[in-house]
């Protein structure tokens, strides 16, 4: 992608006003860049980060989005102190998820009991993150003067990718192939 046509995104979820501003700066809590976000750098990873193909995603990916990996290097260049506030769902046993209610809906998380003891979750406790995603998708929905599809971003994050909770959810953790790696926060985080 060219740095105009990255521009040209920025200028378009710009227009969303208040879910731009939850882009740019430090996040407010769960997983944090160790800095500021800025234009300027979301630029250069629009542009320059890699491009992956939604199909070798697998069912990480959500139908009409594009998905742009930010790699180790890029991501320090920018954000040493960069974290990870997510466990993924195939790390616990069943009865240590829970149902949270996040900024934007239900979500899954877990407590300090889920911690305790379990090998799998020290091994891939949230610490420093060496990739970041950006994703991006049509945001025309959202803009009532649009007469086709605008490309904005719909998020970024340090972290590794994973699935969105399915839209059919009934919002049971009994009702979740937890095996496919869904997204875990702390108790109390919002994302």
């Amino acid at each position: 992608m060219t740095v105009n046509e990255a521009k040209q995104i920025i200028r378009n979820t710009k227009l969303l006003k208040e879910h731009f501003a939850t882009l740019m700066g430090e996040r407010p809590s769960g997983s944090k860049w160790g800095g500021r976000m800025t234009q300027k750098i979301l630029t250069h990873w629009i542009a320059k980060g890699n491009k992956v193909p939604p199909d070798r995603l697998g069912e990480r990916a959500a139908p009409g989005c594009e998905y742009i990996y930010i790699d180790a290097e890029m991501l320090q260049k920018f954000f040493r102190k960069a974290e990870c506030d997510i466990i993924r769902s195939d790390c616990f046993d069943r009865e240590h998820v829970k149902v949270g209610l996040g900024d934007h809906g239900k979500e899954l998380v877990y407590g300090k009991e889920a911690i305790e003891g379990n090998w799998r979750i020290r091994r891939a406790d949230p610490r420093g993150a060496y990739s970041a995603w950006v994703i991006l998708g049509d945001i025309s929905s959202h803009l009532p003067e649009s007469k086709g599809p605008v490309t904005g971003i719909y998020t970024l994050y340090p972290g590794p990718l994973t699935p969105a909770l399915p839209k059919d959810w009934d919002g049971r953790v009994e009702s979740l192939d937890l095996r496919k790696g869904y997204a875990v926060k702390r108790e109390g985080d919002k994302k």
